[in-house]
C-alpha cells in the first residue's frame, strides 16, 4: 500500500521567530544538532509550532524520509542563493547550447554556399566568376560587403585599359586558380561573429591551413557574410577599401 505524504507548515514562536530546517533520518530529527525530541527548542509548544512534512522517495519502504521546512530570513536567503545559482547554471548551460547550435548552423550555411558556388567558379566565365554569387546569391551577403563588391565590379566594367582597378582573384576562394574542390572545416565564435574555415583540396589532399575564413553574422534569423579573411591578416573588406581608395586617387 502506497503511503500518502503528510504536510504541515512550520510556524514561529517568540524565541525562535524564523524557524529552522529539520530532517528525520529514520531514527531522530536532525537540524544543526541531533535533537532528542520532535521540537528543537524546549519552549516550543504544539499549538504554537506547526510543521510541513514531505514523504521523499518512491513507494519503496527503504527510501522513506521526512523533511521539515520552516520559514525565516536565513531560510529565505538560502533559497534566494540556491535559486540564483541554479539560474546561473541554467543560463550558462542554455548559452553554451545556443552557441554550439549557432556554430553548427553557421557551418551548415557556409557548406551550402560553397556547394553551390564552387561548381560555378570552376566553370568557364568571360567575367569574374564571383559575379555569379553577387547576382544570384546576394541575399547571403551583408549590405556593406555586397555594396563594396558591386562597386568593384562596376569599376572593372568601366575600365578600358590594362590597369588593375579591382579584384584580380576570387574573393570567396582566395585564388586565381581554384582547387578541384573545397572542404568546410570547423566553426567558432569570435565576439558577435562566427568564423568558418574553408580548405582547398588538391589531388585528393586537403590543405593543412584554410585558404579563406568567411566571417558571418546572424541577423533576424538569417546568416550573412560580412567579410572574408585570408592568411596573413588580410581580409576582403580591407582590400576592397584600398582598391577603391586607389581608384579615387587616380581620378583627382
Amino acid at each position: 500500500m502506497t503511503s500518502r505524504p503528510e504536510r504541515r507548515l512550520a510556524a514561529s514562536n517568540d524565541k525562535h521567530p524564523h524557524g529552522r530546517v529539520q530532517v528525520y533520518d529514520g531514527a531522530q530529527w536532525v537540524s544543526d544538532f541531533r535533537q532528542n525530541k520532535l521540537l528543537p527548542c524546549s519552549n516550543d509548544t504544539t499549538h504554537r509550532a506547526r510543521f510541513m512534512d514531505f514523504l521523499v522517495g518512491s513507494n519503496s519502504r527503504e527510501r522513506r524520509g521526512y523533511f521539515r521546512m520552516a520559514r525565516g530570513p536565513q531560510m529565505k536567503l538560502g533559497r534566494v542563493v540556491i535559486y540564483y545559482l541554479l539560474l546561473l547554471v541554467l543560463h550558462a548551460s542554455s548559452g553554451q547550447a545556443a552557441d554550439s547550435s549557432l556554430a553548427a548552423s553557421s557551418r551548415e550555411f557556409v557548406q551550402k554556399f560553397y556547394a553551390s558556388y564552387v561548381p560555378k567558379a570552376l566553370a568557364g566565365h568571360t567575367g569574374p566568376a564571383w559575379q555569379f554569387a553577387i547576382d544570384k546569391m546576394s541575399a547571403s551577403f551583408d549590405g556593406g560587403l555586397l555594396g563594396a563588391l558591386k562597386d568593384d565590379l562596376a569599376a572593372q566594367a568601366q575600365s578600358s585599359g590594362d590597369d588593375i582597378v579591382g579584384l584580380d582573384f576570387d574573393p570567396f576562394l582566395n585564388s586565381q586558380d581554384p582547387a578541384e574542390r573545397y572542404e568546410v572545416g570547423s566553426a567558432r565564435q569570435e565576439g558577435t561573429k562566427y568564423l568558418v574555415d574553408v580548405y582547398p583540396v588538391m589531388s585528393g589532399k586537403r590543405s593543412k591551413e584554410p585558404s579563406v575564413v568567411p566571417e558571418l553574422a546572424y541577423e533576424n534569423g538569417h546568416w550573412l557574410f560580412v567579410n572574408f579573411r585570408y592568411p596573413g591578416d588580410d581580409d576582403l573588406l580591407t582590400i576592397l577599401k584600398l582598391m577603391k581608395a586607389d581608384r579615387e586617387s587616380h581620378q583627382d
